[in-house]
C-alpha cells in the first residue's frame, strides 16, 4: 500500500471562494451557526435565508466542505462536520469556522475523519494564537499540517472502518440517552417543568437555589497529567491535575462555546474558566440541582454571534421553584441508582472512543494495511 507524505493545502484548499455565480439575490441558503455543529461533529440543526440577507459577515461553503471551528474553546471540543443537504448546495455560517474543500482524489470524509483526532486538536490548541478566550488557529497551520495520504480506494476502506467502528460509539451513546431520559421523566414526574411550574411550587431567584461562579483559567501546558484531580470543561473531563480549585463537588455548566450541558461531581474538582460552577448551592441536594439546570434549558440564555456565551448574571434573576430539600434527595436517590448503570456503560463508552482514536491513529499514520481479502488490520509495529 502506498502512502504519500502531503500537506494539507495539497489535498485541500483552505478557506476557498464559494460560486454563487448561478444563484440570485431571492436564493434560498443554508445558514449554520457555531452553535448548529455539535462536539460530535454532526449538524445537528440548520436555518435557510435569502442570498441577499446573508453574504455579509458570514463564512461560505459548499456541499460535502469541511468545516472546523477555529475558536477556542470550539476546537479544543471538537466542533466540525461535513457540510450536506445545503439548499442550493451552499451554506454560510459563522466566521469562526475554517473551511476545507477537499481537492481530487481525496474524500471529505477522510479530512473529517484526520481533524477528528485528539492529536490533531492538541496540536491545533498549541498553535493557536490571540489573546486568552479569544485564541484561533491560523489558517498556515492547517495549510502546512503534514500527513499521509493513501490512494482514493484506500481512503474508501478506511473511511468505511472508520464510519463502522463511530456506528457502535453512536449507539452505546444512544443507550446512555434512554437512561437520561428516564430520569428526565421522573424529574417531571416530581417536580413539573421548571419553565412552567404546573404544580405550583413557591419560587424564588436562581440565584437564591445556587450561586454561580466563573472557573479558572489552566492551559493544557500547565497541568500535571499525572494528578487525580479532574480537570472540568463545558464538554465534561477534559483531563487531571494535581491541584483542586472547589472542594466537595458540584456542579458544572458551560460559560463559553458549548451552552446547556450540565454535570456533577462529588469529589474536587478544577472548573476551567469556559464554564461556570456552583460557587454557593445553600446545603441543595447538588445532584437534584443538577438535573434542575437541566431541565431549566440554560441554552437559551445564549448570546454571541459567533461563540455562544452564558451570562451568570442574567440567569441569577431568572425565577424558578424551590423545591423541599426532603423531596431532593428522593429524586437524588433515584438518580444514584440509574447512574450506577450509567456509569458502566459510560465505561464501556469510554473504552470504545479509546479504541477508536487508536484506529484513527493507525489510520493516519499509514499503518493500516489491506489484507488479501480486502480487510482493514492495524500493522505491527
Amino acid at each position: 500500500m502506498i502512502w504519500r507524505k502531503v500537506k494539507l493545502e495539497d489535498i485541500a484548499e483552505i478557506n476557498p471562494r464559494t460560486d454563487i455565480s448561478k444563484l440570485n439575490e431571492d436564493s434560498i441558503v443554508s445558514v449554520l451557526p457555531m452553535s448548529f455543529i455539535s462536539e460530535e461533529g454532526k449538524i445537528i440543526q440548520s436555518n435557510t435565508s435569502k442570498l441577499s440577507e446573508v453574504t455579509k459577515g458570514l463564512t461560505s461553503f459548499s456541499e460535502y466542505d469541511v468545516l472546523l471551528a477555529k475558536i477556542t474553546p470550539c476546537m479544543e471540543n471538537g466542533k466540525r462536520a461535513i457540510a450536506r443537504g445545503l439548499e442550493n448546495g451552499v451554506g454560510f455560517g459563522s466566521t469562526e469556522f475554517h473551511v476545507l474543500r477537499a481537492k481530487e482524489q481525496v474524500l471529505p470524509e477522510f479530512i473529517y475523519f484526520y481533524i477528528g483526532q485528539k492529536s490533531f486538536r492538541k496540536e491545533a490548541e498549541l498553535n493557536m494564537t490571540g489573546s486568552a478566550g479569544q485564541k484561533r488557529v491560523p489558517t498556515n497551520f492547517l495549510k502546512n499540517k503534514i500527513l499521509m495520504l493513501p490512494s482514493l480506494d484506500i481512503q474508501n476502506k478506511i473511511v468505511a472502518a472508520l464510519n463502522e467502528a463511530n456506528e457502535l460509539i453512536q449507539r452505546r451513546k444512544e443507550v446512555i440517552a434512554k437512561l437520561d431520559e428516564l430520569i428526565q421523566s421522573i424529574f417531571l414526574d416530581m417536580f413539573g417543568d421548571p419553565l412552567t411550574n404546573p404544580k405550583g411550587w413557591k419560587t424564588t431567584y436562581l440565584e437564591n437555589v445556587v450561586l454561580l461562579q466563573r472557573g479558572f483559567d489552566l492551559p493544557v501546558s500547565e497541568r500535571d497529567a499525572s494528578g487525580t484531580i479532574e480537570v472540568w470543561g463545558s464538554n465534561g473531563i477534559l483531563g487531571y491535575h494535581s491541584e483542586s480549585k472547589i472542594k466537595g463537588g458540584g456542579l458544572i455548566t458551560g460559560r463559553s462555546g458549548s451552552i446547556g450541558n450540565v454535570y456533577y461531581t462529588l469529589n474536587d474538582f478544577w472548573a476551567l474558566n469556559t464554564t461556570l460552577f456552583s460557587k454557593e448551592s445553600y446545603g441543595n441536594d447538588i445532584i437534584y440541582l443538577t438535573y434542575l439546570l437541566r431541565m431549566f434549558k440554560l441554552d437559551r440564555f445564549f448570546n454571541g454571534t459567533g461563540v455562544p456565551t452564558l451570562n451568570r448574571n442574567i440567569i441569577h434573576k431568572e425565577e424558578i421553584y424551590d423545591i423541599p430539600l426532603d423531596l431532593q434527595k428522593r429524586f437524588s436517590s433515584i438518580v444514584t441508582e440509574i447512574d450506577a448503570q450509567k456509569k458502566l456503560m459510560e465505561q464501556q463508552l469510554r473504552m470504545l472512543e479509546e479504541n477508536f482514536q487508536s484506529l484513527l491513529h493507525q489510520a493516519f499514520s499509514g499503518q493500516l494495511q489491506l489484507q488479501s481479502e480486502g480487510e482493514i488490520y492495524a500493522a505491527k509495529c
